[in-house]
């Protein structure tokens, strides 16, 4: 199949991109799409990899100058007898890696292997910092209950006091009641306090 003009330079783009990004010559960025881009002078040239056009020129107003697709490049061998699509597939393996698009999992994936060849042994630091940490906030409220045992009674005191009074004038002015009656009241109130659950203190 005889190769137009056309054909030719976009078969010399693509070798030509491999060649400099394989230098690290260009630096590519990500682009929409999982495509990514390449700025020459007042051109940007596009690369992907599942979605058309695999290739495609652009000029400094974003207008498309030239879009090539898969298909067309399949159709033409390059002399190491890879078609120019998977030369493109490799193209945009390049632009991702000079884009860092896998710097931070190779970073996260390093440190990882480095802590297993090293047994793990920076791991178990952060345990007794943790554990002291914890510890912290129990030993000051140990700390803080002598403080308030010591105003409870004071505060019971007080309250049976000041009731007692209450209950001498209340016992005064109230009219006296017959010996059965008085007896009733007494077995009554003797039966609700063997009922009534003895009251915790507020700081236990």
């Amino acid at each position: 199949m005889a190769t137009s003009n056309m054909e030719q330079r976009i078969q010399q783009l693509v070798e030509k991109l491999r060649a400099a990004s394989e230098k690290a010559g260009v630096e590519w960025r990500e682009g929409p799409g999982k495509s990514y881009i390449l700025s020459i002078g007042s051109y940007a040239i596009t690369v992907s990899k599942d979605n058309d056009p695999q290739l495609a020129i652009f000029d400094q107003n974003g207008e498309e100058l030239e879009a090539v697709e898969r298909a067309e490049l399949e159709t033409h061998t390059a002399g190491d007898g890879r078609n120019y699509a998977e030369l493109c597939d490799k193209v945009w393996r390049l632009a991702r890696r000079s884009a860092g698009s896998a710097e931070a999992a190779f970073d996260k994936i390093l440190t990882m292997l480095d802590d297993k060849a090293s047994g793990g042994a920076s791991a178990p630091a952060a345990t007794p910092v943790q554990t002291e940490t914890a510890a912290a906030p129990v030993q000051q409220a140990e700390a803080e209950e002598p403080e308030l045992a010591p105003q409870a009674p004071q505060a019971g005191m007080d309250e049976g006091q000041d009731g007692g009074d209450d209950l001498e004038e209340f016992a005064i002015e109230r009219p006296a009641a017959s010996n059965g009656a008085a007896s009733s009241a007494n077995d009554d109130d003797s039966d609700e306090e063997e009922d009534a659950p003895a009251r915790r203190p507020f700081w236990s």
